[in-house]
């Protein structure tokens, strides 16, 4: 049986990565990602900085403190994390449909059938880390490992750490099983490890030498033909291929206030931001809308929406908002605002065209033309609207790119400012359904 090629996708601090990322204040910092913005949480993530300075995942904040007193602690927020793993997931798909994550930082890809259009697997590799690179940015590193089993692929991936690509190979295995860790291999536990130093076992070099019989003795049956597997090579579990192409139907933001607020400056520069947030995300899955719905609620929870739909699909943030202000205004708020929340739905593919957005025979949400203007009166009139919508869509498509590459929100409209002067928690939504 011919061996496969799997490559093991393995991300490096990647909490810790993806925030400095997206805040270009956090680069070549020493940084821990936390479950809490205090010191009674723990360093869920270490930046690679915070780990020359032996800050390490799991550690009490008050003791990375003790280790680095300059610690920048930063929040967890799953969003960011969950849309980097989809976008990693887009790429790898170019390569194979055989793709299984094995945790939101991580992945098992076997391109035993695809490898030959590609080249060798180290070509695989190389082309993987450039499509990321380009896609969710130059501090996201990986490191791939490259093997005939997912086993073997999983270990190649600790080696040349981080941002590495190693092969491991039957050939190999030996001379680098003797630098291995029994704890570097997924599957065997600090509990495990103890069992097998007892044993006089230190590392996959004295396991391989030791007889199944002991080790059926002291682990059973299941974990003494798991161990034997990992160390001849010969483990064989499959890729789990999962369904991740789904087309969305709808996604959103929204935003808790910390404090209940009248501010029409503030809140008009709080639906300003979720917008942005909103077009860049369709313009991400290359999406756009045909419809957008508000909701607001007030600081006695009572709540409000209003909705509207339009012909044409739309991605761009200026566009989005000037029909999600009008639906603010429409709704004739007078309470203090807690929560804001809006929605795109009816989604369709970006590939469709745009010309004719503004036709008159289309345009629902926009004041129809005087019966009595002649058609050149209201063909010049389509002609300027339709460049301001490509202005438009240029202006999004450059805020993209400078983000992308500096970090969200380096650059971003004006009317946004206030947002900054009301905290809270803001999220965002995905619906398939």
């Amino acid at each position: 049986m011919r061996d496969r090629i799997i490559l093991h996708v393995d991300y490096d601090s990647f909490f810790a990565s993806v925030e400095q990322q997206a805040n270009p204040f956090l680069r070549n910092k020493v940084v821990g990602v936390t479950s809490a913005n205090s010191n009674k949480g723990i360093i869920v993530a270490p930046s690679i900085q915070a780990k020359r300075v032996g800050i390490k995942t799991g550690m009490p904040v008050f003791k990375a403190r003790a280790l680095y007193k300059n610690i920048i602690l930063v929040k967890s927020d799953f969003v960011k994390y969950t849309h980097v793993q989809k976008e990693s997931l887009k790429i790898f798909a170019k390569y194979t449909d055989k793709i299984e994550p094995f945790s939101i930082d991580e992945a098992f890809l076997d391109i035993t059938q695809t490898c030959k259009f590609f080249g060798t697997p180290e070509n695989v590799a190389l082309e993987i880390k450039s499509e990321l690179r380009k896609t969710i940015g130059t501090l996201i590193t990986c490191s791939i490992g490259i093997g005939p089993n997912k086993s073997m692929a999983k270990i190649a991936s600790e080696i040349n750490k981080p941002n590495g690509i190693f092969k491991l190979t039957r050939n190999n295995m030996e001379e680098v099983y003797k630098e291995i860790e029994l704890t570097d291999v997924c599957g065997i536990g600090k509990a495990t490890a103890k069992k097998l130093r007892d044993l006089d076992i230190n590392n996959l070099e004295d396991l391989a030498k030791t007889n199944y019989a002991i080790l059926k003795l002291n682990f059973g049956n299941s974990l003494a033909n798991f161990l034997t597997d990992i160390v001849k090579g010969t483990e064989s579990s499959g890729v789990s291929s999962i369904d991740f192409k789904r087309v969305p139907k709808s996604m959103g933001h929204q935003h808790t206030l910390s404090s209940s607020t009248k501010d029409k400056l503030i809140i008009r520069a709080t639906i300003k931001g979720l917008t942005e947030l909103l077009a860049r995300r369709l313009r991400k899955y290359k999406m756009r809308c045909t419809g957008l719905s508000l909701y607001i609620k007030d600081e006695r929870g009572l709540g409000r929406e209003a909705k509207q739909s339009f012909t044409k699909g739309v991605d761009s943030g200026q566009i989005l908002f000037e029909i999600l202000h009008q639906l603010y205004l429409g709704l004739n708020v007078e309470q203090r605002v807690r929560f804001i929340g809006i929605r795109a739905y009816k989604l369709e593919s970006a590939r469709y065209s745009v010309l004719g957005l503004f036709e008159e025979e289309t345009r629902n949400e926009l004041p129809k033309p005087n019966s009595n203007r002649n058609t050149s009166a209201r063909s010049q009139e389509n002609t300027l609207q339709q460049i301001k919508y490509d202005r438009k869509e240029a202006l999004s498509k450059l805020l993209d790119s400078l983000n992308n590459v500096w970090g969200t929100k380096t650059i971003f409209f004006g009317t946004e400012i206030h947002a900054g002067e009301v905290q809270g928690k803001t999220s965002s939504f995905i619906s398939y359904d």
